[in-house]
């Protein structure tokens, strides 16, 4: 009798484990079941997109969008867990990155962030057409895409012969009605461009502030460059430009991205595509006056760096140089 109910009790034991791991087994997404425009609210043609509206577009990713391996179907749409996205191997990617800074899945909010790129140099949109695919366990579901098009572009202002200031600090783009004889572009924290706009030409202007972070090899090497001015353009005639800072900079000493000193950070300046503000003079006697006038000019040469060997000075800019980063014969220069 004993051994009877020694062996019930070892039979009712061995269905209790067995249950207990069939319960402890997770379900797992396997498939698609809907596309991914299920999960997106609004209109995939989103028609024009600014960079300045730092645009990003989300698709909910619900348990009724996929097909599960024990055959169930959810009834409502509930989020997924991050541990399911995880075990689905779920990943997404666009098929065009033009336009995009990044296509990712957000598993503590169970969706696709679908973020724009938020700057655009030069005059011109760009139409985009991507579609944006997950994977499930490796496999693309291309079937079951979303396709997202528009236009990506720059806001537009038209100025004519009477408009002397614009902000164009957000990116916008000037289209001259009229021939526009002397205008003061304001990109915004401190930098101004001078210049003049031909009729019928679209114009685009902008600068960054970029501090010491190591990657950029002419402040690693000279300490006492605190600070770089990088500007962006399009349509501007170079030697039709004059650049000032902003005010407070006079403290500074400006090379340009060919270690070319141009002046004090106070005054107008040559156009360069970068400027290196520093604390002490480069490879300058430091009696060496900043030479600058109202408008662009070639530098006198002894303003430049006797490292600065020049090679061309073009009418109305600053001359450019050669080998003159860490010139292994001077030991100056930037």
């Amino acid at each position: 009798m004993k051994k009877i109910v020694s062996i019930i009790l070892a039979a009712v034991l061995v269905f209790m484990l067995c249950a207990v791991a069939f319960a402890a087994a997770p379900v797992k997404i396997d498939g698609m079941a809907q596309d991914l425009s299920f999960g997106y609210s609004g209109d995939s043609d989103l028609g024009e997109v600014a960079p300045q509206d730092e645009r990003v577009e989300y698709i909910e990713l619900t348990d009724t969008m996929f097909t599960w391996d024990d055959g169930h179907e959810p009834s409502a749409p509930a989020p997924l867990t991050a541990s399911q996205i995880r075990s689905a191997k779920l990943s997404v990617r666009a098929s065009n990155h033009k336009v995009l800074d990044s296509v990712t899945i957000n598993n503590s909010k169970s969706r696709i962030e679908i973020k724009f790129l938020n700057e655009l140099v030069g005059v011109k949109g760009l139409d985009f057409d991507f579609d944006v695919i997950l994977s499930v366990n490796g496999r693309p579901q291309r079937e079951n895409a979303i396709n997202f098009t528009g236009v990506f572009a720059n806001p537009v202002m038209e100025v004519d012969a009477n408009t002397s200031y614009a902000d164009v600090s957000d990116g916008t783009v000037l289209k001259a009605a009229e021939r526009v004889k002397d205008i003061d572009l304001d990109l915004g924290d401190g930098v101004h461009i001078r210049t003049k706009l031909i009729q019928g030409k679209s114009y685009y202007a902008s600068a960054t502030h970029i501090f010491d972070d190591g990657r950029d090899a002419v402040m690693s090497e000279n300490k006492a460059v605190t600070e770089a001015i990088v500007l962006k353009t399009a349509g501007l005639t170079p030697s039709a430009c004059t650049v000032t800072l902003g005010a407070g900079l006079n403290g500074y000493y400006v090379y340009s991205q060919d270690g070319i000193f141009l002046g004090r950070g106070s005054d107008s300046l040559a156009y360069a595509d970068t400027y290196y503000l520093s604390k002490e003079m480069l490879g300058i006697p430091a009696e060496t006056p900043p030479t600058t006038t109202d408008t662009v000019t070639a530098q006198k040469p002894d303003a430049r760096p006797p490292c600065a060997k020049a090679s061309e000075a073009g009418s109305g800019a600053a001359s450019r140089t050669e080998d003159i980063y860490n010139n292994p014969k001077t030991g100056g220069g930037i």
